[in-house]
């Protein structure tokens, strides 16, 4: 009891001879736990995550088919429009026109953007504005995937330890 004294007052009352091995054994076990707890949540994140970056793909490809589809339609419109209102019937006359067309929008388009590099911008801008609609708020849902798993494997390199 004395030595136990001495070495107290020698220790300004920074030492504890007490023994804590069993609570800092329930501290591991508990931090253990919160780190699998953590791990099973990001799992469960990222699949609900990539879930909803699958729905959204499909959506954007839909809506950009459907694009695709009205723009083939304008064009079947207007090859239909020839044939039924202008009396257009043979092939070559019908490709004159096409031609004609094809020259109208060709025109139009280096007046209005100056370039035909220009034009590749302007189409890769709706395609942008085409991809906010559909994805909103989910446009860095790919990174966000990513960074879920980096801290997945820090968290399977934390537990293994």
């Amino acid at each position: 009891m004395i030595v136990a004294i001495v070495v107290y007052i020698a220790s300004l009352g920074r030492l504890n001879v007490t023994s804590h091995d069993g609570a800092k054994r329930k501290e591991l076990n508990d931090d253990k736990e919160k780190t699998r707890a953590r791990h099973r949540k990001l799992l469960s994140l990222i699949q609900q995550k990539r879930n909803l970056a699958d729905k959204l793909r499909r959506r954007f490809k839909l809506a950009y088919f459907f694009v695709r589809i009205g723009l083939v339609g304008i064009f079947v419109v207007y090859d239909v429009a020839l044939y039924r209102f202008f009396k257009i019937k043979t092939l070559g006359e019908i490709l004159n026109w096409n031609e004609a067309a094809l020259i109208v929008v060709a025109l139009s388009s280096f007046v209005t953007f100056g370039s035909f590099a220009n034009v590749r911008g302007f189409v890769d801008g709706c395609k942008i504005r085409l991809e906010n609609i559909v994805y909103g708020k989910y446009v860095d849902i790919e990174d966000q995937i990513d960074e879920h798993k980096q801290e997945d494997k820090e968290l399977k390199r934390a537990d293994a330890i």
